[in-house]
């Protein structure tokens, strides 16, 4: 990582100056005191597998002095001049990179929406998919969309897609994955899936569901300015039910069988058996 931590730097100094003109707009009330955007949690190695979500949890945002915190506030004119300063501090913006670098090695991790080691939600789909957020090999990083904590959830702001679509979002998005370079982007839900293809020009080849679980769909596509595979999911395995409501599939079945862990992995492990089909191995 030393080799790059320049350019690490670089790409959360431009970010920390979003959230700054943010900060000053009419989504200020929305964002979280003190708190500097999250542009990945992962180590970052050659050509990881990439997760993408909506944006971070509230419960876990950084503040002035680059720890974890809990205690959400209002975005104010103070936490402005924090980042302020923020961007003269080469020290602290490291701190911050190698929070991102080491938030699966300890116990920070959000297991109520990673899920725990071995465990359900997207741990376990990515454990189906033969990768977890947990071991180095193959190497897998999670990037939210809307890289700057909120304080309610982002599908409860009313101008979630505005925000998610905003140009100086979407590019230091597209910033984050080009600094990445990943082998293979996952999209976490439709509303993601869509908006690549609005957005960043991503193109779905194939579309099927997965056997025994018809409610889970699931779409192969290429991000074009990387040339990468992307697989975009019409569901979340980090919800309840999978983001599909609670109902049943076409086959009678109810989509809490979905969440639990077997069959997490047993989907992951389907859509990996398609993806290595096509000639593209994860």
């Amino acid at each position: 990582m030393a080799d790059d931590l320049k350019e690490a730097r670089q790409l959360l100094s431009r970010a920390v100056d979003i959230q700054s003109r943010l900060g000053r707009s009419d989504v200020r009330n929305e964002l979280i005191h003190r708190s500097v955007p999250v542009l990945w949690l992962g180590e970052r190695r050659e050509h990881p597998i990439v997760t993408i979500g909506t944006n971070p949890t509230s419960r876990y945002f950084l503040n002035d002095q680059a720890d974890w915190q809990t205690t959400a506030q209002s975005f104010d004119q103070e936490s402005a001049d924090l980042l302020a300063s923020f961007q003269e501090d080469d020290d602290r913006q490291t701190a911050v990179i190698k929070k991102y670098e080491d938030y699966f090695k300890g116990e920070d991790a959000y297991t109520r929406w990673f899920g725990r080691k071995g465990g359900a939600k997207l741990e376990g789909f990515m454990n189906g998919m033969g990768a977890s957020f947990y071991q180095n090999e193959p190497p897998l990083v999670h990037v939210d969309a809307f890289p700057f904590p909120t304080l309610q959830f982002m599908g409860k702001i009313k101008s979630k897609e505005k925000l998610l679509r905003l140009p100086e979002v979407t590019a230091v998005l597209e910033e984050t994955l080009h600094y990445l370079q990943p082998s293979l982007i996952l999209l976490l839900g439709r509303e993601h899936r869509r908006r690549f293809a609005d957005v960043y020009g991503v193109s779905y080849d194939s579309s099927m569901n997965v056997e025994g679980f018809p409610s889970a769909r699931f779409h192969f596509g290429t991000y074009p300015t990387l040339d990468v595979p992307v697989i975009g999911l019409d569901f979340k395995p980090s919800e309840p039910f999978l983001g599909l409501g609670s109902r049943v599939d076409d086959r009678g079945a109810h989509h809490g069988r979905y969440g639990k862990r077997e069959s997490q992995r047993d989907i992951g492990a389907y859509i990996r058996e398609c993806f290595l089909k096509r000639g593209e191995g994860v």
